[in-house]
């Protein structure tokens, strides 16, 4: 088997050391948000979402404004569905970032965080927006772990059946990259 390299001097091909860090804990704080979102759960999966949050928005803000690395490896259609794919996944991250906080707002109910404290910011009780706000964190939470399986698989199969650099540079940084 060939060693998969990739070139550090190519800023365009890989990943930087923040990019990385970033993807890796977000997608460890969604797992654990996905895995406790049962009503029992509750001040959990909202104190770990309102500290979240900001990592969140920072990890969608900094992938839009630097975007992708190249793949050379994929052929355009290919490359079109990937780019397509993690679009999603960061506009999923937006929703839910955006929804959740709002749900406990409209419904007029209190921040319980972690069971350690609560607190409550006046605001109109309004169900039928908190049900909107509901239902799309839902979908969005749900669509999100279905392009996360996608995605996971995606770079496992590039990994162990295309062996390419595809999962590769998002293990190893490179000096200015994306």
């Amino acid at each position: 088997m060939a060693e998969r390299r990739i070139n550090p001097h190519d800023r365009f091909a890989g990943y930087s050391r923040q990019s990385i860090v970033l993807h890796w804990l977000s997608a460890a704080i969604i797992v654990v948000l996905y895995m406790n979102q049962s009503p029992n759960s509750a001040p959990f999966h909202i104190g770990l979402g309102l500290i979240a949050a900001p990592l969140l928005y920072w990890r969608v803000r900094t992938r839009f404004s630097r975007g992708y690395p190249r793949i050379t490896e994929l052929s355009l259609p290919f490359n079109l569905g990937a780019r397509l794919v993690m679009f999603a996944l960061l506009v999923c991250i937006f929703i839910l970032m955006v929804t959740g906080p709002l749900i406990p707002l409209l419904n007029g109910e209190p921040y319980r965080i972690f069971g350690w404290f609560s607190f409550t910011i006046p605001f109109p009780n309004m169900e039928n927006a908190a049900a909107i706000a509901e239902s799309a964190h839902a979908i969005a939470g749900h669509s999100l772990m279905i392009l996360f399986a996608l995605h996971m698989l995606d770079a496992l199969t590039h990994h162990f059946f295309d062996k390419d650099t595809i999962l590769v540079r998002m293990l190893r940084p490179i000096r200015n990259g994306k």
